[in-house]
C-alpha cells in the first residue's frame, strides 16, 4: 500500500531503490537519511525464505557497510517477523488504521 509496483520499478532504474535477487524470491530496499543512514528493506517476496534468508541478511550487511549506512532494518509482516526473531529484535510497530 506504500508503494505502487510502477514506483519501485522506477525507484530501482534510477538507483533510488535496490534490488535483490535469490533464487526463490527478492528484496527491495531504499537508504533512507535521518540522524543516521539506514537500509530500509521494505518488499520481501518469495518463496522458502528458510533457505535463503541467511545468504540474503550477509548480502544486505555488506551492503548496509559499502553504504556508510548505520541500520539495517525490515518492514514486514508478523510471519517475516517471527522467521527473523533470530537475526533481529523488533523495536517498532507499525499500525495502519483503515
Amino acid at each position: 500500500d506504500r508503494y505502487e509496483v510502477d514506483d519501485i520499478i522506477e525507484g530501482i532504474k534510477s538507483g533510488i531503490m535496490q534490488l535483490f535477487e535469490e533464487p526463490e524470491g527478492i528484496l527491495v530496499t531504499q537508504i533512507v537519511q535521518f540522524r543516521t543512514k539506514h537500509l530500509v528493506v521494505f518488499l520481501q517476496a518469495g518463496q522458502n525464505l528458510r533457505t535463503w534468508k541467511d545468504r540474503a541478511i550477509e548480502k544486505l550487511l555488506a551492503f548496509q557497510q559499502e553504504q556508510g549506512c548505520d541500520v539495517l532494518e525490515f518492514y514486514c509482516k508478523p510471519g517475516l517477523a517471527r522467521l527473523l526473531k533470530d537475526d533481529a529484535q523488533i523495536e517498532y510497530v507499525f499500525m495502519r488504521v483503515r
